[in-house]
């Protein structure tokens, strides 16, 4: 849900002794996201915030958060203050503010290509502030120091690719998209993938025969795990 923050100062002047020497006991806030509040009608047909606050000495800073609110909404707000009488203030002014629109990832993010340093994932646009695309070698969330990423300030731009990784290498990728300073992300699909193992060096045919050939090639080193390979692969073929 969303939130609004209201800041005010605790009741003190003239009118502080109708509230008696003890003060202010409770505050009642009601708020409307129709219209402004200007009469007591409308102060009563408002929706009243349920809080616990507990009231500060006069003429201190209050500060709180109105939560469970709606996104993208115009919010009006309007509050009396009530002494230990339950003799109520005068109605505040209206304090007004809108709600940020709600947030999405990155639509079904899913890898398009990958490469022997690189991966390459497109998503759907959902029209962010920026995308973000995120390689790690654990599973997210995590915060490693050695994770690679690519950013775009083009809310149009749906594909990126992270770059620097190491070869033959599981990461986990997601896709991010920043609103207001904040990052919804989404798992990419399939969750992880392997980088390419490096090439093999020097291959060459041995012998040929008939229907048959043996090629021959330098081995990769059993490690580490980014010069070696999980086995290896011949094929071929009429064409090149």
């Amino acid at each position: 849900s969303y939130s609004a923050t209201l800041e005010w100062t605790a009741p003190a002047g003239d009118w502080e002794l109708y509230l008696s020497t003890e003060g202010v006991t409770r505050y009642i806030l009601r708020y409307s996201t129709e219209a402004p509040i200007e009469t007591y009608e409308d102060f009563l047909n408002a929706t009243e915030y349920s809080q616990n606050w507990f009231p500060q000495p006069r003429k201190s800073t209050e500060r709180h958060d109105v939560d469970g609110l709606d996104s993208d909404t115009t919010y009006y707000f309007v509050m009396e203050s009530q002494n230990q009488h339950a003799l109520r203030s005068e109605r505040s002014f209206n304090a007004s503010t809108t709600t940020l629109p709600s947030t999405l990832p990155p639509l079904n993010p899913f890898i398009e290509a990958v490469y022997q340093s690189s991966i390459t994932v497109s998503w759907g646009g959902v029209a962010p502030d920026s995308y973000l695309l995120e390689a790690s070698t654990g599973q997210f969330p995590n915060k490693f120091a050695g994770n690679k990423s690519s950013a775009t300030p083009d809310s149009e731009l749906l594909t990126l690719t992270v770059t620097e990784l190491l070869s033959n290498t599981t990461y986990y990728l997601w896709a991010g998209a920043l609103w207001f300073g904040t990052t919804d992300y989404a798992l990419t699909t399939p969750a992880s993938t392997s980088t390419l193992a490096v090439p093999v060096e020097e291959a060459r045919a041995l012998e040929v025969f008939l229907t048959s050939a043996t090629i021959r090639w330098n081995a990769l080193p059993p490690f580490p795990q980014h010069e070696t390979a999980e086995g290896y692969l011949l094929e071929a073929s009429t064409a090149p």
